[in-house]
């Protein structure tokens, strides 16, 4: 584990030096036929996930757009629901872009056939939202193929950013009513990214539910986590925020002389299962280790 650790340092170090050499080619890659329609949310207009008791007022307002300038015939905003993602169904098509779409609950049970009213949206359900594009030549370009893996080509993923918070499909939750025992106790920790697994140990505030302490993450590798626990926060909608915090302050353990090892980035918090999905960044004060993938469930 260590020296994997220290292997990735050392890569990241000659990556920084490969970019910075002379000559290198920086243009923009060249653009190919590839679905590149992005969705910008109005946060204002759009609710954060839909309420069970009341699918009907659930309301998402989004602008459409598309990275490269493509001419197109139409795109498809389509919906999936629960992740099969070989049942893709219509919801609206536009023509032009910019343009701002409104999905509602009603627009969505309409649009599967599988949902005959309502009330057949349960808590736990999850819909994503994308959109497939046809060219004017004919070429139709899918936004998700039926793995559930983002149809964008490789060059488009990397400058995304390109539109300020626009995102390649955007993702619709039915949670469960929040309850603050669903959120502590024994978790099992799995990251295949860094290659940890093992348990930890989650509590929250005395006065407030929503602060999260997580205990262990680095303990199962060997290391003293004099500076944990890692806070989190979970948010209203069920986003989680995790402000760069530091756990280890020595990672002697491992045979490196790095310090002060830190955790940092955000991720989802399931009302229903009481499971967390993380992304964090892990660093010391030398530089990155990278950005890895935890998955936190209840033992």
């Amino acid at each position: 584990m260590k020296n994997f650790k220290y292997f990735l340092l050392i890569i990241m170090g000659l990556i920084l030096v490969s970019s910075c050499e002379k000559g290198k080619d920086l243009r923009m890659p060249k653009v190919v036929k590839a679905n590149s329609a992005v969705f910008k949310v109005n946060d204002t207009l759009s609710s954060p996930f839909i309420n069970v008791s009341n699918v009907n007022a659930y309301s998402l307002t989004f602008d459409v757009n598309m990275l490269f300038n493509h001419p197109f015939k139409k795109i498809e905003i389509m919906v999936v629901m629960d992740r099969d993602f070989s049942k893709q169904y219509l919801l609206k098509t536009i023509t032009s872009v910019p343009t701002s779409v409104t999905i509602t609950g009603a627009d969505i049970v309409k649009a599967i056939p599988a949902l005959a009213s309502s009330a057949d949206i349960v808590a736990g359900d999850v819909f994503y939202v994308f959109g497939n594009v046809e060219l004017t030549d004919g070429t139709y370009l899918p936004g998700m193929l039926s793995d559930g893996k983002i149809a964008l080509a490789s060059d488009n993923i990397n400058i995304v950013g390109i539109l300020k918070n626009a995102v390649p499909d955007i993702r619709i939750a039915v949670p469960c009513a929040f309850n603050p025992a669903m959120a502590v106790g024994s978790y099992h920790a799995v990251s295949k990214d860094w290659g940890s697994d093992g348990n930890v140990t989650v509590t929250a505030d005395p006065n407030d539910p929503y602060k999260i302490y997580v205990s262990g993450f680095e303990t199962m590798e060997g290391l003293v986590e004099d500076k944990g626990p890692l806070p989190i926060f979970i948010k209203k909608n069920y986003s989680v925020d995790i402000p760069r915090h530091v756990l280890v302050s020595s990672l002697a353990p491992w045979g490196l002389s790095y310090t002060n090892l830190a955790y940092g980035g955000s991720g989802t918090f399931n009302t229903c299962d009481g499971s967390y999905s993380l992304t964090m960044q892990v660093s010391v004060d030398q530089g990155s280790f990278g950005t890895f993938h935890w998955k936190l469930t209840r033992n």
